[in-house]
C-alpha cells in the first residue's frame, strides 16, 4: 500500500474550470481549489511512498452526511439500527471520483493520473453517529 488515509467532512465533486470573460483565462472556482488543497496535504501526509510509473490501483470510499428520513431503498431494520447504506446523492459519484484523483495528483501520489489502471468507488450514506469523509487507499497494480 502506498497510501491510507482520511479526508474529513462531506464528500466534494469535481468543480469543472470556469473561465474569466475579460481574459478568457481558465480558474477553479474558490471552494474547490480550497478543498483540493487541503486534500492534498491529508493525502500527502499519509503516503508512504510516490508511484513514478506503472498502473496504481485507487478505492475510494464517499460517506456522505446520513439523511433526515430513511431512503425508500433501504430496510427499515438496518436503518434503525443505524447501519451504513449506499448513497444517492445529487452529486455524480464520477465527479467524486475526479476530484479525489485530482486531490491525490496534487499531493504526488503518483506522476499522473493517467496511471490509475483500476478504480473503485463506493458511496455511502454515513452510519449513525460517523461523521461524513472520504476514504482513500492507493496501492501499484498487481500484474
Amino acid at each position: 500500500m502506498t497510501l491510507r488515509a482520511t479526508i474529513a467532512g462531506p464528500p466534494v465533486p469535481f468543480a469543472r474550470p470556469r473561465f474569466d470573460g475579460r481574459s478568457g483565462r481558465a480558474f477553479q472556482a474558490p471552494g474547490y481549489a480550497r478543498w483540493r488543497s487541503t486534500a492534498a496535504l491529508v493525502l500527502r501526509a499519509g503516503l508512504v511512498e510516490r508511484v513514478e510509473a506503472g498502473p496504481v490501483e485507487v478505492w475510494i470510499e464517499a460517506h456522505h452526511p446520513r439523511p433526515a428520513a430513511r431512503p425508500a431503498w433501504m430496510d427499515r431494520e438496518a436503518w434503525a439500527r443505524g447501519d451504513a447504506c449506499l448513497a444517492v446523492t445529487r452529486m455524480d459519484a464520477d465527479n467524486i471520483a475526479k476530484a479525489v484523483l485530482d486531490a491525490l495528483a496534487t499531493a504526488g501520489a503518483f506522476a499522473d493520473d493517467r496511471q490509475v489502471a483500476m478504480l473503485e468507488l463506493s458511496s455511502w450514506y454515513a452510519p449513525r453517529g460517523r461523521d461524513p469523509a472520504i476514504q482513500v487507499r492507493v496501492a501499484r497494480a498487481r500484474a
